[in-house]
Formats: C-alpha cells, structure tokens, sequence
C-alpha cells in the first residue's frame, strides 16, 4: 500500500486464517450455542469447508464440581412436551438420559429439549422393534461438551444408542439402552448387546470410562452387594435364562459391574447402571425431584462422576460480537473523511485496490466498532428476571446436595424446584399471550413463531455422500466439499470460445469507457442492501455501508470505474461463505442439501447498480458522460429491439467486462 507520512497508516492484514461464521447465512445477531459453524479455511486443499462446534460454548467442567447425569424411564413425553421443554432450559444436569420416549421423526428434539443440550435419539422403528409405537431412547448432552454418536449397523435392532464425550484427559463413553418386556428373552437381543460391548471396548482406551444405563426389563435377577461395592446377581433368588446369560457373560467380559441398588415399589430392580472397573468414584443417588413427571415402578436417578483431576482445555476464541448498531458515527465519519483514498488505492490493480480497501475498513471497525459481550447462557423470550434467580437458587440447591446429601439439603432443592416450576409455567403461558396478541397486528410473527418452532438446528453426527461415510466434524466438512465443489464447472475457457464470444464486439473502450457511476445511482442501490450485520469474507456487513455510504462513495467509485477498465472483477469479491441447507429426506445424506452462499457486501452492491447500466440493451442515461440523452422516437425503437444485435452486443461486453480470464476455476469457499 502507498501511504505518505501525514496520514493514518493502515495495516494490511492477510486473510489466511480460517474465519467462522454461524450456520445460517441470514443471521444477523450472535449466534445461538450448541449450534454447529461453518469454518472457512483457505488453505484446505479440500475447499476449506469444515464443520465446528460454537467456540465460545465449550469450556472446561468446573473442577469443583461434579458431573451429574440424570436418567428416568419417562413412559412418554408426547403429553408434556411443553414441561421437559421448561425443566431443560433451566436444568444444571450435564447429562441427561431418558428411556421409553415414545417419540418419532414428527416430533423435533427443539420441542422437549432446552438450547443448552446437543440431543441424540434412538426412536422406535421397524428396525428395532415389531411394534410402531412406545420405545425410544433420548441422550442430552450439554452443548460446552464435545459429544459424538457411535453409530454400527450390527445393533441397529437396539433401542440404544453410544455417545463418546469428551471430558478432557479422558472420554466417556456413555450408553442408554431400553430393552422391551417382550425382547427382555430374545437371544437375538443378548447377541447384538455382546457385541456392541465388544466392539466399544475395543476402541475406548484404558483411562477412558465406560457408563452404561437403562431399563433392562430383568425383573427375575435380585441384585446384592460384594466386597468391592459392586453388586451381583444373587445365585440363590435370581432367576437365569438363557438371554440373561448371554447378558451378565458379555458384561463381565467388558469389566463391567452394576452399581444401581435401589428397588420401586415393587422390591425390583429395572433400571440398571453399569460401570467398568477403572471408573473414577462415581456415585448414585435417588434424584432429589424428577425432572417432570413421577413414573411408576422407574424412580429417577442421579450418577454423579468426580471430575476434580480433569484438566480440559478451554478455547482461546473471545465470546464477542461487534456492536454494529450502536457505533460511533462522527468518529468513524471523521476518520473516513480524512483519507486520500487517490493515494491509498492502487487503481492500475483492481485486485489490490479492493483488498485495500477491505482491509482498511476492517482497521476502522476493529477500532471504532463497540464489542459486546456473548452470554453464556442466552435467556429464552419467557424468562424473567425474578425467573432467572430462581432457577440460579435451585440450581445452587441442586450442586449442594450433590455434595452433602441429606434430607435438609433435598427438601431445600424441591421446594425451590417446585416454585421454579410455577413461576416459568406462568411467564411461559405470559409469552405465548403477548405473542397471539401480535399476531393480529403482526402476521407475519405467525409464521416466524412456526418456522423457530419446527427449526432444528446441527448436523447429525453421522454423514454420508454416495458410498463415503464420514463420522467425525472434518470428515463431514470434506464430504460437504466435495458435494458443493462438484456443482460448479472447472474447466478454462479456450481461446477459440473467447474469440467467438468477442467477434463482433466493438473495442471496450467504445462503451464502458463512457460510463460513470453516479453518487445518486450507488445511494439507491446502497438502500436495497439488508439491514444485517453478518459479514462475507471481505469482513464488511452491509449494515456499516448504507450507514457510511455518503463517505465512502469516493473509493466505490474509483474501484468500480477500475473494475470495468480493466475487465477485472476482484478475487476478493468473487469469494463466498457456503452454508449447507436441508432442503428434503434423509438429514444425514449430504446429497439432500444444498448451498447458501455469503457474499461479500460490496459485490452484492455491484450487482444491483450493474443491470441499470446496460438496460435495454443502451447505457442507462444516469451513466452517460458525453453522449445526448436519446430522443423517446429513439428509447422506443431500442425498446423493441431489445433482442437486437445492439443489445445482444451490449450485454456480451458487460460479460467480458466482469470476467476475469485467468485460467483459474472457481473454488468452493
């Protein structure tokens, strides 16, 4: 960059490391957590397209806390959806485990599962069961923490399903199982249970832990106690088939023991939980309340795992955003203003003079731009302050009984559980008031309230394109890439097309060198730009622009007049941010999404004032410099031979124009 000691120097700033961008291409504000981002990496050989978790959302577990996961056998959550929706939004269990959900692919894991959760589900399905309804397994993991499925088709006829989550110097491999009344003697069942233990033990390392949790349906094995706190099957009043053989031989092969000694009203034991030897002094309790509802004969149960050695890394990323909204307009207006954007732009280099222009924008933004703060936990539209101390109130009951449980401390946790309860039953049946009442000024919320209903949000853990399987977050990426890459065209244009194309095209400087951009033209089409303050890869959002638009009209112009000049259309704003999108089918088939792209705010500006320019097939009258503005005899005989050789040839300079002719294809950022 050229720059002269008497005005502000500018840095310039490479854009070569990866850039994350949330995962809908019309997001405006900060994004949401747990949500998955699209990371753009220009050095990628694959096109740089890679799937991340939110980077602000994962941390450390508190070290003096221990890790509490909640499992019940819920007996159906379809008749109060609403009700796990408010006891998850505000529910301080890392982990959440439920069985017999009944749920199917009609109800949205959004619905009963708060923000905070990454959801994984097993629903009942020819597969798995003879049956059309009942069944299901559900795991909820905390979005901070890295979870994924560990999915094989050798026990797909399971009502099961494996997670590996992260924990930092070690991973737990957490299972969630339900074993119908009518499966609980299939041999079948036993087999596919053998060996998915065989195969997770086979891939989990000797630190990692192994929890496996669920109802079981065993009502003949009585369960006592050992020496080694573990429990066992009672020789003397179980009773053994073949199918719970083949069950307790494949768990003690796996090294694992049953920790879960609490009976329902009927002296059985149902629910069982099952821990490998290695497993760093788990507790389990009785939980303090169920989450939503008492389910007979399945009391609610607390594991909590001692996490006090973990040392997980935290991500160095910063949980803000910038505050386009509320910036300081004279500063930014003085600072523009004062400088002599001839000397800063090289307009013999379109290229050049674009990434500059980029670039010092962003110096600006960085600095006069106010940064705001993420929240860690965003407040759902029902919550109220006097709702949110309750629910810290009970949440600190709850950790407090996790460490010295006691009657007292128990009863402390329900009677702050219950009020909370009340209270956001109450602010949510508030919300959905004001919202009906909207609807009749605003219809249009109608629909925005349906479509956030029936959104959900992520990927699934487990992708596929054609006959490649990706199951890890880069993995998917590469398949995205290879998707998205596929659809556009590589190959160079020869010689021989582009003397076609130009035969009979007057040389450039004929036309396109009469046109100027006109202050009026670029402040309307400015006007049609979104409100929004997400950015493209130039890191400019078209918020900043309709606001400063009046002072930067000197540096669009020149780029813009370069531009056609020199038939280049900068490398810069040729690149985009792709967003993957579901359109239909199958979630995990990648050929069932398509492409939103992000462009970048001043190519867009490009496009709107460039069709005016070659209307009808004439230069638009705004736009001519030495030419007498045509006779309406004249518009009207150019109107009707809009299909013209004059017109044909006009548009065909505008496309020669705008192509840069240098042999390389288009890339997948």
């Amino acid at each position: 960059m050229r720059t002269s000691s008497s005005r502000i120097q500018f840095p310039i700033h490479h854009r070569s490391n990866p850039q994350i961008h949330p995962d809908s291409a019309k997001s405006t504000g900060p994004p949401a957590p747990g949500r998955k981002y699209a990371v753009i990496d220009s050095s990628s050989p694959r096109g740089g397209i890679c799937i991340s978790r939110d980077p602000r959302s994962y941390s450390a577990p508190d070290t003096a806390e221990p890790i509490n996961v909640y499992y019940q056998n819920v007996g159906g959550v379809n008749s109060c959806l609403v009700d796990y929706l408010l006891a998850t939004s505000c529910s301080c269990y890392e982990f959440i485990a439920l069985t017999e959900t009944w749920l199917n692919d009609r109800t949205l894991s959004s619905q009963i599962i708060g923000p905070d959760y990454v959801v994984f589900r097993c629903d009942r399905s020819p597969l798995n069961s003879k049956k059309s309804t009942g069944g299901g397994v559900l795991l909820a993991v905390k979005s901070r923490f890295t979870a994924q499925l560990i999915e094989d088709s050798s026990w797909n006829d399971l009502e099961l399903l494996w997670a590996r989550i992260d924990l930092g110097d070690r991973k737990l491999y957490l299972c969630v199982v339900y074993v119908p009344p009518d499966r609980s003697t299939d041999l079948v069942v036993a087999e596919s249970f053998s060996h998915c233990l065989s195969k997770i033990s086979s891939i989990c390392s000797p630190e990692d832990d192994i929890l496996v949790i669920g109802d079981f349906n065993m009502p003949g094995l009585k369960w006592c106690p050992s020496h080694g706190a573990f429990l066992f099957p009672d020789p003397m009043r179980s009773y053994f088939s073949a199918p719970s053989n083949i069950f307790l031989d494949s768990l003690r092969t796996a090294t694992l023991r049953q920790i879960n000694s609490f009976e329902n009203e009927n002296g059985r034991t149902l629910d069982l939980c099952f821990i490998n030897e290695g497993f760093r002094n788990p507790t389990i309790d009785l939980a303090p309340a169920p989450l939503v509802k008492v389910v007979s004969h399945h009391p609610a149960l607390v594991v909590s795992i001692d996490v006090t050695d973990i040392n997980a890394p935290v991500e160095e990323t910063a949980s803000f955003y910038q505050d386009f909204k509320n910036v300081d307009y004279e500063a930014i207006s003085l600072v523009l203003d004062s400088i002599e954007w001839e000397n800063e732009l090289d307009l013999s280099n379109p290229n050049a003079a674009a990434a500059t222009f980029s670039n010092i924008l962003n110096y600006i933004i960085d600095r006069h731009v106010p940064k705001r703060s993420l929240p860690s936990n965003p407040r759902a539209p029902w919550v109220t302050n006097q709702l949110r101390q309750l629910k810290t109130a009970k949440n600190r009951a709850l950790r407090y009984f996790s460490k010295h449980k006691s009657l007292c401390t128990k009863e402390e946790y329900r009677k702050l559980n219950t009020a909370y309860k009340k209270s956001s039953r109450r602010c949510y049946q508030n919300y959905l008031h004001r919202l009906q009442r909207n609807f009749k000024t605003n219809p249009r919320s109608f629909w925005k309230y349906v479509k956030n209903q029936r959104k959900e949000f992520g990927l699934p853990s487990k992708m596929f394109l054609k006959d490649h399987t990706a199951n890890t977050d880069s993995e998917i990426c590469n398949l995205f890439a290879e998707k998205f890459s596929s659809v556009f065209s590589t190959g160079s244009i020869s010689s021989e097309q582009l003397d076609t194309a130009v035969r009979n095209i007057s040389p450039l400087d004929s036309s396109l060198s009469r046109i100027s951009f006109d202050d009026a033209a670029i402040l309307k089409a400015t006007a049609k730009l979104k409100n929004s303050s997400s950015t493209g890869p130039d890191g400019i959002p078209a918020i900043f622009l309709k606001r400063f638009m009046p002072h930067l009209l000197t540096p669009i112009r020149h780029i813009f007049r370069a531009s056609l000049d020199f038939a280049i259309f900068p490398s810069l704003w040729k690149e985009a941010y792709m967003f993957p999108v579901h359109k239909k089918g199958d979630k995990k088939d990648i050929d069932n999404y398509r492409g939103i792209s992000a462009l970048c705010s001043i190519a867009k500006l490009f496009e709107l004032i460039a069709p005016a320019l070659f209307s009808h097939g004439n230069i638009a009258p705004w736009t001519r410099t030495a030419s007498k503005r045509p006779t309406r005899q004249h518009r009207h005989e150019n109107i009707g031979r809009s299909d013209s050789e004059t017109a044909k040839q006009q548009r065909t300079k505008l496309s020669v124009a705008l192509t840069d002719h240098t042999g390389e294809g288009p890339r997948t950022e």
